[in-house]
């Protein structure tokens, strides 16, 4: 455990995307060690009925698979590995922020381009559970909440679907979660918004000290 090597008895989590569920979830188990939990652009692990868990495990893990064994994209240049990056259906982002990405994530192969990042993070979660089994660790969790959301990002588009939406609500109601809104996409701690988002979390983490 790295908060024990590190002597953190009590400490605050920051995550984004997946992490942020992952985030929200370890401050359940440990609701006397997590003291903040900071998300970005996500909340809520997958919610299914019990019935759909099996299969939503199978689908994720025949999709890594997939992943895992197909061939690599392989780029004919920088620019083009750049761009293909900024056009991804899932997360679209800016330039200087692939760029940032590109500093660690891109690799030359044969002087042709690839992206190197675990490619089983664009699977399906294969971690789902029931609300029942989401409100056991929602009703540990006593950290202070901060959300920061991007309205071109994933929270905005789950409002889309207004079951999802209303259980979203409802979790940031009983956390009594802050939220903040910034102009950008799924990335809004890597582009414009960076520096309002910096600004947001130091003073939310000062003020709830």
């Amino acid at each position: 455990n790295i908060a024990d090597q590190m002597g953190w008895k009590r400490f605050g989590l920051i995550g984004h995307s997946r992490g942020a569920m992952m985030a929200l979830l370890t401050a359940g188990v440990y609701p006397e060690r997590i003291s903040h939990l900071v998300m970005i652009d996500s909340l809520l692990p997958p919610l299914v009925e019990p019935e759909q868990a099996v299969q939503r495990m199978t689908d994720s893990l025949k999709e890594i698979q997939f992943r895992i064994s197909r061939p690599m994209s392989l780029y004919a240049s920088y620019d083009d590995a750049i761009l293909a990056r900024c056009l991804s259906r899932f997360a679209p982002i800016g330039k200087e922020a692939a760029e940032r990405l590109a500093s660690r994530g891109l690799r030359e192969v044969d002087g042709r381009f690839h992206w190197h990042a675990d490619g089983k993070l664009w699977a399906p979660s294969n971690i789902a559970m029931s609300s029942d089994i989401f409100e056991a660790f929602l009703r540990k969790i006593s950290a202070k909440s901060l959300l920061l959301v991007g309205r071109q990002g994933l929270v905005k588009k789950l409002a889309a679907d207004d079951e999802a939406s209303a259980v979203h609500d409802e979790v940031l109601e009983r956390l009594s979660t802050q939220v903040c809104e910034f102009d950008d996409g799924h990335f809004l701690h890597m582009e414009k918004a960076a520096p309002a988002v910096a600004q947001a979390i130091t003073a939310f983490i000062a003020q709830t000290y």
